[in-house]
């Protein structure tokens, strides 16, 4: 998920359950004929600002999104119904 991804979450009262169920992105690492040389960043993180609270992408399965977002609709009252027609 990107930044302004985890803004919208926040707004929605998902983002600690969201935080929970992810990660960060782990740290890359260079090899070289068997041999660990080092590490690197995948993606460069900034500061956090007021405009941009949350840096860096944050790793969450698609299915624990959908059930965060489906338990917070329901705590607001709302469902969901799938049509299987």
């Amino acid at each position: 998920m990107q930044p302004r991804t985890l803004e919208v979450l926040d707004d929605l009262g998902v983002l600690d359950a969201v935080r929970a169920g992810g990660g960060p992105t782990p740290v890359g690492m260079v090899w070289s004929e068997g041999s660990r040389q080092g590490e690197h960043r995948m993606f460069e993180v900034s500061a956090p600002t007021e405009a941009e609270p949350y840096q860096g992408p944050w790793l969450i399965p698609q299915w624990r999104t959908q059930e965060i977002l489906l338990s917070r609709l329901r705590e607001l009252g709302g469902d969901v119904t799938l049509d299987r027609g």
